[in-house]
């Protein structure tokens, strides 16, 4: 992700997948768009990896991620329903 962000000329992440979810803007799984993350976790909450989101195809959530260090990137259908979201969107400020 780190790379991906850099080479893109976007918005710098830092390294490791526990630190991108404390510096993104947390978002309720149901509101993510192409391009937000997806965060796994362990029961306890520890963070251990992190895929973009893609879109929806058949039903699913299809997501893109490097499986493990070393591993080319590629689509995959996430392997569980439990995780948490984030984005580097700006939120919509309502002015009165």
């Amino acid at each position: 992700m780190w790379f991906s962000y850099r080479k893109a000329g976007l918005r710098p992440l830092p390294r490791t997948s526990r630190q991108q979810y404390r510096a993104v803007r947390h978002i309720k799984p149901m509101r993510l768009q192409r391009g937000d993350l997806m965060f796994f976790h362990t029961r306890k909450g520890r963070v251990y990896h992190v895929a973009i989101f893609l879109g929806w195809r058949h039903g699913h959530r299809l997501m893109l991620h490097a499986p493990k260090p070393g591993k080319r990137v590629q689509r995959a259908r996430p392997w569980t329903h439990h995780f948490w979201a984030g984005t580097l969107r700006h939120s919509k400020q309502h002015h009165l």
